[in-house]
């Protein structure tokens, strides 16, 4: 799962995940985005957080409704989340992981 946010929403989604269930690693890049948002702090430019989260599938519902909530994007015009398909499913076998 992904999401292009505004800073200030991807900080606070960041928040957002440290307490929920599904989620197994957040990480979060920063950059300017001169189309994305409304709010431009550098002229043309907006700053942005980049977020790549690593969630549970079976969680994932959940976790991207806590994303979308954390971020206000009923109300505010600061990005958008997608969902990929799943590159490598992880799986624990007896106690170790095993890739599937």
């Amino acid at each position: 799962m992904g999401a292009m946010l505004s800073l200030a929403a991807a900080n606070r989604v960041l928040e957002a995940l440290k307490s929920d269930k599904g989620t197994l690693f957040a990480f979060m890049e920063s950059g300017r985005s001169n189309d994305l948002f409304e709010d431009k702090q550098f002229g043309e430019y907006g700053e942005a957080g980049f977020l790549t989260i690593i969630v549970d599938k079976q969680l994932q519902t959940e976790t991207f409704e806590n994303i979308y909530e954390a971020a206000n994007l009923t109300n505010d015009n600061v990005g958008l989340i997608f969902v990929g398909r799943p590159i490598l499913q992880v799986s624990e076998i007896e106690g170790s992981l095993r890739s599937t």
